[in-house]
């Protein structure tokens, strides 16, 4: 129990520094700044306020931000401060269900499972400790965060400590300290953690090699706190070693570094020094050690106090004995009221008393007092053995619970391994379908381009007009069914996997242009483009050409007859976001039918414009796989105009 609590006060340094106090001022209800002044605290001791935790979180409510999740984490670990447990589970489990819902701030869930791992570690209930403790490691490694990496290494390594599994702890605090090579506290604190295992583990040179290099961290820090921690598990160390005078002269030089101020561990502090003087036979001092490691015996387990109460009763005479068991019995009752089964005691009790009830006379009060005594014992074995069966009833239970887990576990490990399946399937036929779109198109194109050969052949054979004019629609729509193959076979093999290059966005309207410079020229279109502001774009050049020539395409064979085509282009770049538009005169359409020109084969417009109804349906693909979007703004016979956002950045999230 002793070592519990030491173990908590360490595990707590890091959670009161995630969270530690500070000035909190309006700024703060925007979440992001918020994040920032968690970090820069992140590894900086300080204490938690009541009333400042109570402030942040009504203003943050009031104010419906985001990071309520955030103001439930710090109220979680001020009531974990308070020893109230059960209010630190109701707001960390309040914090865990909204960065569940919003899948996000995977730093911060992490923290909320690193309080909520150290609540159950109090608790001994150390399969769920490590269930939480596991859980804020593996989104440390996931997201590579190297503070968040130390904190769930250190507190993984505290717990299997705890647990007696040395091994792994020490796997786990090397761990921790690799991750952190600077002289700060964190490090301190973890080589401290080493220096514990390696005490547990008997290997005491070693222990002290790194207790020395404790000791430097803590002085350059000029820490004092640290300095009159480690000097108690020096002080172990050198009771194992048999080392007694070193062994209080090193609690000695604890205590000064502090000098009286901090009490945390001071119970065991003093039953050490006890310790050592009972070995050095130097009995008055070893007397005040015991009593003033009782008096700050809010660190000490009960079999520890009751075994300090038996020893002083041993170095003091009969007349005392008396007065200090009784006076020392009822601090024990403190712990909800347990009684101590305590023979050794009450033995010695009884025959102070019995010389005392001869000499007064007061047998009789005596024995009721006895009857009140043994009636409370059997209360107390009623109230256990009350206990000991709702334990088992619940261990029971927990095993039921386990097992449907772990059967659920294996069912959703089956539906993966079909879903998997599934996909694999899935990718094969896609693969079959394009392979049939390539030779489908590839067998469709060549008779359709003997047809309008031969067509052509016998157009200039034959003397017929009327015979001529139906050979021209013959290859006209000869020509139509290829171009509409090549168009379909292009959006059916567009792959899904995009070249992303940094792009002069100037150059790819330039090549465009001169790629048209046909169509543009017997149409007689001007295209206005500001080439003097250039703009770079993170984009597939390839497939961003390709919309750049459907949509000026679409311009020129849309255009009004006797009016002149005026194509405009505009670019420009905004809070990471890419945009360009291509705004014509042309025919233009009704607003209302703007949503149906992307779909495969839609037009609007008279069949005798030239066009497949799949070169937008491609557009619109294109700007898909970029994860922008692509719409229209038109108004019949005055012109349209396409704009098209992307995402203006190297990687997209695909």
């Amino acid at each position: 129990m002793r070592e519990l609590f030491l173990v908590i006060y360490f595990l707590l340094f890091f959670l009161v520094s995630l969270f530690g106090r500070s000035e909190l001022d309006s700024s703060l209800a925007v979440c992001s700044q918020y994040e920032v002044t968690l970090d820069s605290i992140l590894f900086y001791e300080s204490s938690l306020s009541y009333e400042d935790t109570y402030n942040l979180y009504n203003k943050i409510k009031k104010e419906d931000c985001e990071c309520l999740a955030h103001a439930y984490n710090l109220l979680g670990v001020l009531y974990y401060n308070l020893s109230d447990l059960d209010e630190a589970k109701k707001y960390l489990l309040q914090g865990e269900e909204i960065f569940i819902a919003q899948n996000s701030k995977e730093k911060y869930y992490a923290y909320n499972q690193v309080v909520g791992g150290l609540i159950f570690v109090i608790e001994k209930n150390y399969e769920f400790a490590l269930y939480h403790f596991q859980k804020a490691l593996d989104i440390a490694e996931r997201i590579n965060n190297k503070n968040l990496l130390i904190v769930a290494n250190q507190n993984m390594g505290l717990l299997k400590l705890e647990m007696n599994e040395l091994d792994q702890a020490q796997f786990f605090l090397e761990r921790s300290l690799s991750f952190n090579h600077a002289i700060n506290k964190p490090r301190a604190y973890a080589s401290q953690n080493q220096a514990r295992v390696l005490l547990r583990m008997n290997k005491l040179d070693e222990a002290l090699e790194q207790i020395n290099e404790t000791k430097e961290i803590w002085r350059q820090l000029h820490h004092a706190k640290g300095l009159y921690l480690i000097s108690m598990i020096e002080a172990k160390v050198h009771l194992k070693k048999k080392q007694y005078e070193k062994a209080r002269q090193v609690l000695y030089e604890g205590r000064a570094a502090v000098n009286g101020e901090i009490k945390l561990l001071a119970g065991e502090n003093y039953l050490l020094e006890a310790e050592t003087l009972a070995v050095l036979e130097q009995k008055e001092n070893e007397f005040k050690a015991l009593q003033n490691g009782l008096l700050n015996s809010e660190d000490l387990d009960i079999v520890t106090i009751e075994k300090a109460i038996n020893r002083i009763a041993e170095i003091t005479d009969d007349k005392e004995q008396a007065q200090i068991i009784d006076t020392w019995l009822k601090m024990i009752k403190k712990y909800d009221g347990t009684l101590i089964n305590n023979t050794a005691l009450s033995i010695r009790k009884n025959k102070v008393l019995d010389n005392e009830i001869k000499e007064k006379g007061i047998i009789k009060s005596n024995y009721l007092a006895g009857q009140r005594v043994i009636k409370k014992q059997y209360i107390s074995i009623l109230i256990l053995f009350t206990l000991i069966s709702i334990l088992i009833f619940l261990l029971h239970t927990v095993r039921k619970q386990k097992l449907k887990i772990q059967n659920l576990n294996q069912d959703l490990i089956t539906s993966q391994n079909q879903i998997e399946q599934q996909i694999n399937k899935l990718k094969e036929r896609n693969n079959e379908l394009k392979q049939f779109a390539y030779v489908a198109s590839h067998d469709l194109k060549s008779p359709l381009g003997n047809i309008a050969a031969f067509s052509g052949l016998l157009e200039k054979k034959i003397a017929d007009e009327q015979s001529k004019k139906y050979l021209g629609f013959i290859k006209e729509s000869a020509k139509d069914m290829t171009l509409m193959i090549s168009d379909l076979l292009e959006h059916s093999t567009l792959e899904q996997q995009l070249k992303i290059e940094k792009t002069n966005f100037t150059d790819l309207v330039e090549a465009t242009i001169q790629r048209l410079n046909n169509d543009i020229q017997q149409s007689g279109t001007t295209i206005l483009y500001d080439n003097q502001t250039s703009h770079t774009v993170f984009c597939d050049k390839i497939k961003l050409t390709t919309v750049l020539q459907n949509l000026i395409s679409n311009a020129i064979n849309y255009s009004k007859k006797d009016t002149q085509p005026i194509i405009k282009i505009k670019s420009s770049v905004e809070n990471g976001t890419f945009q360009f538009s291509i705004a014509d005169n042309g025919i233009g359409m009704k607003q209302e039918n703007t949503d149906k020109i992307f779909n495969m084969f839609s037009r609007l417009h008279d069949k005798k414009v030239r066009g497949t109804g799949i070169g937008l349906a491609t557009c619109k693909k294109i700007i898909d796989l970029h994860q922008g979007q692509i719409t229209v703004i038109s108004e019949y016979l005055k012109g349209s105009t396409f704009v098209i956002k992307i995402p203006n950045k190297q990687k997209l999230n695909l």
